[in-house]
């Protein structure tokens, strides 16, 4: 176990952690979040003996770092610091091999099971000058790999990474945390903690804003304060994890009169439109979708109500009328420019009985409507115009949203 205990620590005059207390045992991945400037940089290195704290203790089992030497810190505790300037051109295999320092030795065997594990065994005669961001930060990973020690600081060791080294690297970390080791990692990705993670530290203006089960954390109201941002968080069916996802309009951007809108969709032309209502506030609904749909994946993200067909299917007129008594109520439907063939066709069929209860019909306006009907959806549309409905720019549907220019 790593613990510390009413620590305070800064550089210069300039206080960076305020009286913070912290715990992480082995066998658990412990992540660190909160904004740039937050502590959780400084955090680490007090927990690696790096800086000296102004108050307080750090310990490993019980034994105070104060009281231990650079290499008996350095057989407990591998780190993989944020950056690290290369000045030298050392091989990546020595780099790698220099985590064996505190034990006296270069075993081969673990320096090239490290460099397999961090995915840079095809890097080893390169020149750790000449690497990319991403590449120099999988060589210090395998770095604190070979180091072997029982407790492993991270310090945004997913920085500069592709997505799918990302993944490789805290599923390395979690894997090593089931083996018995203490993982501690600091992330900006708050989704990267909630698949990765047990437990997460809040830390904002250097002290702890929230502490608990990273499902506990991610839930909290102080997410909101600490991050100056809104989310929505939504349980993944297939994991069970919290995924959160900021909104993207700020509160003050969101509308005062916010409209009951049904969006008709497919192929996913709805999705980013429909995504983008939601967040401005308006109540919203989507159908007929299929389950194979993008346009269907989005609602489920949103937690938005839809009406939902079997996939490869022609929609039925029962289909149409579950989402005619989801849409009953709309002030506006939007119609968007999907590709239309037999399949989806009724869909036209729902926007004109819309139409006819009262409803405002905007068709999304696209040069290149996708037609395999032999012209009957542009007859359909033209049938909505007829009846009022409305062939509106996609900026003006946007500016309309925002309302910016409302009718």
């Amino acid at each position: 176990m790593i613990e510390a205990v009413a620590l305070s620590a800064g550089y210069q005059e300039r206080a960076v952690l305020h009286n913070l207390d912290f715990r992480a045992k082995s066998g658990e991945v412990v992540a660190l979040i909160g904004p740039n400037g937050s502590g959780k940089s400084t955090l680490i290195r007090c927990l690696s003996g790096t800086l000296d704290p102004t108050a307080g203790s750090v310990a490993i089992d019980g034994n105070d770092l104060s009281e231990m030497s650079a290499k008996e810190i350095a057989r407990d505790v591998a780190v993989v610091p944020q950056t690290e300037d290369s000045v030298f051109e050392f091989s990546v295999y020595d780099v790698v091999a220099m985590g064996r320092y505190p034990w006296g030795d270069d075993d081969q065997g673990h320096v090239k099971w490290a460099m397999e594990n961090a995915g840079c065994e095809d890097l080893a005669d390169r020149k750790v000058t000449e690497l990319s961001g991403g590449e120099k930060q999988r060589v210090l990973f395998a770095r604190a790999l070979a180091q072997g020690g029982s407790i492993l600081l991270l310090d945004e060791p997913t920085a500069h990474m592709d997505v799918g080294y990302q993944i490789a690297t805290l599923s390395l970390a979690r894997e090593l945390a089931r083996q018995g080791h203490t993982v501690v990692v600091a992330l900006h990705d708050l989704n990267l903690a909630s698949g990765f993670a047990d437990r997460a530290f809040l830390l904002h203006s250097g002290r702890m804003a929230a502490e608990g089960t990273v499902e506990s954390v991610l839930s909290s109201n102080e997410i909101e304060r600490v991050y100056g941002a809104s989310f929505d968080r939504i349980i993944e069916e297939r994991t069970g994890r919290t995924v959160l996802i900021p909104e993207l309009v700020p509160e003050r951007a969101k509308t005062a009169n916010p409209l009951r809108i049904h969006f008709i969709g497919g192929g996913g032309s709805a999705g980013a439109l429909m995504a983008e209502a939601w967040q401005l506030g308006h109540k919203v609904t989507l159908g007929v979708t299929l389950v194979s749909d993008s346009d269907t994946d989005a609602a489920e993200r949103f937690g938005i109500g839809a009406l939902v067909a079997p996939p490869n299917t022609i929609i039925s007129s029962a289909d149409v009328k579950g989402a005619l008594d989801l849409a009953m109520d709309a002030d506006v439907v939007i119609v968007c420019a999907a590709p239309y063939g037999v399949g989806n066709l009724p869909n036209l069929a729902l926007a004109y009985m819309t139409r006819e209860n009262g409803a405002a019909v905007w068709i999304v306006q696209n040069q290149d409507i996708w037609d395999y009907t032999d012209g009957e959806a542009a007859k359909a549309l033209s049938a909505i115009e007829r009846i009022g409905g409305e062939f509106v720019d996609i900026a003006e549907v946007r500016d309309r949203l925002a309302g910016r220019n409302t009718q």
